[in-house]
């Protein structure tokens, strides 16, 4: 709500209300490497979970990057906020807080403020 100077009344900025809206928003993401890291998992157990999940259309299939490594590349999934939290709960569901503080320390305070969903 503003008044009629366009001020907003509850003293807060209008970017802490909605997320801008333009073609250069990207949704923030997190990759299977660093869901095993936080649930203190082997990556190798990441990615069936992932790929089973997704087949069950629980969450959306992610997209696949490959990494180069010092001996042969690797792959990794590159997931969202809301399948992260599907993901963590499937494998280790007492490392959900991991995740936030993960997110917080990747993103801020601004990943709680505009949900993406």
């Amino acid at each position: 709500m503003a008044n009629r100077q366009g001020q907003r009344l509850d003293g807060l900025p209008d970017f802490a209300i909605k997320p801008a809206t333009t073609s250069a928003t990207i949704e923030p993401t997190i990759s299977s490497h660093e869901i095993a890291e936080v649930v203190e998992v082997r990556h190798d157990s990441v990615k069936p979970t992932v790929e089973r999940l997704a087949a069950r259309d629980v969450i959306e299939f992610p997209s696949l990057v490959e990494i180069p490594t010092a001996t042969k590349p690797t792959t990794e999934f590159r997931i969202g906020k809301r399948d992260n939290y599907v993901i963590v709960a499937q494998l280790s569901p007492e490392f959900t807080a991991r995740l936030v503080d993960r997110w917080q320390e990747r993103w801020g305070w601004s990943w709680l403020l505009f949900p993406h969903w």
